[in-house]
């Protein structure tokens, strides 16, 4: 797969914002993980943030693939309201289920920025606060043009069974993870939530049971 950031700016109007930046060095870390792939058709990608810009990059990488891309947000955060827990991005390789989970490392934006982006959504930003977002922001966007990724970025693997694709909850989008490994025979650990060592419909059935809050895992 060959991305560019000229072509993730073209996927958002030809803007290389600050988040159009992020979600493309976001998606080179993780497309450098040899469990994700580089075949955009045989990968899901799950993120934590709103963003409009970061989706553009985002489908931009899955060649445009809306049913391959989706927002879940960490409970207690809204786009008004966003924290460092938002700026956590889950890739998954459908034929196998395995994943990565990119999230940014500490400092690389400055908690300072969640407090003042609030006043800002609220309206209660003063002249100068707002002037702050804005240098933030700049600083920020250079640090995602310039830094190596391993100063930007750390990953983690799935912790929980039936959490395929690695974002710390389990979700019907896991569960359909886990019916496409089942058509294609494929098998991992985190997916096989019956223990029988085989992926089957029964194992997505659990999993869809245990996202609805039916069944633990």
């Amino acid at each position: 797969m060959n991305i560019t950031i000229k072509g993730a700016a073209a996927s958002y109007d030809g803007n290389t914002t600050c988040c159009v930046s992020l979600a493309f060095r976001a998606s080179q870390f993780a497309l450098s993980e040899e469990q994700v792939g580089t075949d955009r058709n045989d990968i899901v990608i799950v993120s934590a943030n709103p963003s409009e810009a970061q989706e553009a990059v985002f489908l931009y990488v899955l060649g445009n693939s809306t049913a391959d891309y989706s927002v879940e947000m960490p409970a207690g955060t809204d786009p008004k309201n966003l924290t460092k827990e938002n700026f956590v991005y889950t890739f998954t390789r459908k034929s196998t289920g395995d994943s990565v989970t990119v999230g940014l490392k500490d400092g690389v934006i400055p908690d300072e920025l969640f407090e003042l982006r609030k006043k800002c959504k609220a309206g209660t930003a003063t002249p100068e606060e707002k002037k702050a977002v804005g240098l933030i922001k700049r600083e920020i966007k250079d640090k995602f043009k310039y830094l190596p990724m391993d100063e930007l970025f750390e990953t983690q693997s799935p912790s929980c069974m039936g959490d395929v694709n690695g974002d710390g909850v389990v979700t019907m989008a896991d569960a359909m993870i886990v019916l496409d490994m089942a058509a294609r025979g494929k098998w991992n650990e985190v997916a096989d939530v019956n223990g029988d060592y085989s992926i089957t419909s029964l194992d997505a059935l659990m999993v869809m049971q245990a996202a609805a809050g039916e069944i633990g895992l």
